[in-house]
């Protein structure tokens, strides 16, 4: 009998999410745990389908697997297997299932500066009644957002970006893809010729070989002293040290960022101690039920695999996304 492995803890997938994929795919043993043990070498041999994170190494050579859902939009553990694009199974993502958390987070951290808002803890603790001095204060109609990585996430944000009636630049792989809420659009060559004009920078892109520090001190020496740089796609975008050195001296004015280039972020990072800062621990992605609205766009390609229609949010394996 095929299985299907849900790559999950089993407390964690809903009955009716189990019972749906049970439906969607009569005949096959459905197996859920996080990490199969040794013991389990055998069984691994029979799972035709996968879902959730990376998929374990004998899995990975097994010549049964025709299909792996990824519980993420980006699929890192790519680029350390070797000629990646010869994997002779399809993988699926959930490209767009971040879209709206991801933009309110970027946005809770953009208000924040806005609003001035990071002294009014520091006050709260002091007891200290401190209005924020105005000339601290902006407001979002007429800044300029420049959406490096406009994919779904990125099309998503502009079309809230243009909410808040701000100018918005996009950079993505394919620019003659016009988006309506983008009033200019460019590839990453276009990037120093876009910064200039960026009140507020968010980094969206996945993470592969040619957006490795794409943020570096040319890009932050040219960049509006007022600009602020936000990065919810992947550490390896940031040269760190350079941008610690930037806020320090004032290039720009603050950051907000998700990801880093180590996570967790060393306690020696630099950039725990500037207060022009905003750190999460990337996870502006998350939702309170993230494992089964993942398995909700594993279950409609499920359906398509068992009618062999095309699945959708197919992975470009040597893109990594």
């Amino acid at each position: 009998m095929s299985t299907i492995l849900l790559l999950q803890n089993e407390n964690v997938v809903s009955k009716k999410v189990f019972d749906e994929i049970k439906n969607s795919a009569p005949g096959y043993d459905i197996w859920i745990t996080r990490e199969p043990g040794l013991e389990d070498s055998g069984r691994i041999q029979d799972v035709e389908i996968s879902a959730g994170g990376k998929p374990p190494e004998e899995l990975l050579r097994s010549q049964n697997l025709k299909w792996h859902h990824q519980q993420s939009a980006g699929v890192d553990w790519l680029f350390k297997i070797e000629n990646r694009e010869s994997l002779p199974f399809s993988i699926t993502n959930v490209s767009g299932m971040h879209a709206s958390q991801i933009t309110e987070h970027v946005f809770a951290m953009i208000l924040t500066f806005a609003r001035d808002m990071v002294p009014f803890h520091h006050n709260k603790r002091q007891k200290e009644w401190r209005k924020p001095q105005p000339e601290k204060l902006f407001q979002l109609p007429g800044k300029t957002m420049l959406i490096v990585g406009l994919g779904a996430i990125g099309s998503y944000m502009a079309r809230v970006a243009k909410a808040h009636e701000m100018n918005v630049l996009g950079i993505r792989r394919h620019p003659e893809k016009t988006d309506p809420n983008v009033d200019r659009m460019g590839t990453l060559s276009s990037l120093n010729e876009m910064l200039p004009e960026a009140d507020i920078i968010v980094s969206i892109l996945p993470r592969t070989p040619g957006t490795e520090n794409i943020f570096d001190r040319e890009q932050f020496d040219i960049m509006k002293p007022s600009s602020l740089i936000f990065n919810v796609g992947r550490g390896t975008h940031i040269n760190e040290d350079a941008l610690a050195e930037a806020l320090k001296t004032g290039s720009i004015a603050g950051a907000g960022l998700d990801a880093f280039s180590i996570e967790p972020l060393p306690p020696n990072s630099p950039l725990w101690e500037l207060s022009n800062v905003i750190i999460s621990p990337h996870c502006s992605g998350l939702i309170d039920d993230y494992v089964n609205t993942s398995l909700g766009y594993f279950i409609r390609n499920l359906k398509r695999y068992q009618k062999k229609e095309p699945l959708l949010n197919l992975v470009d394996k040597k893109l990594g996304y």
